[in-house]
């Protein structure tokens, strides 16, 4: 498990799929937690609203961490931004895609 969030070294194109299917997984338990604590509440439209904020916080926190230890260029800046942006749009499976792209870039 270590070895899938070490960012200093580029990836396997084995390895960024491994990344991503884990953190579609990451993203979805948080967003399925945030989602149930607020639908618990009565507000599903909240609870919706929750889990995008929830899935997109989970996205935010890689790119910031794959942004902090790998090597920088713009191509990766503008993959790690646009994988936020696209999570908050069309949800994680599509927003993490970029992200874990720039894992395999070198």
């Amino acid at each position: 498990m270590e070895q899938i969030f070490n960012f200093k070294e580029k990836k396997t194109l084995g390895g960024a799929i491994i990344f991503y299917l884990i953190s579609v997984i990451i993203g979805g338990i948080c967003a399925a937690i945030f989602g149930g604590i607020m639908g618990l509440t009565g507000n599903l439209e909240y609870a919706g609203i929750s889990g995008v904020i929830a899935y997109s916080l989970v996205a935010a926190y890689l790119s910031y961490n794959i942004y902090r230890d790998s090597k920088k260029s713009t191509l990766k800046s503008i993959l790690l931004i646009s994988g936020v942006i696209i999570t908050l749009i069309w949800g994680g499976i599509w927003g993490l895609l970029p992200i874990a792209l720039t894992t395999y870039l070198k």
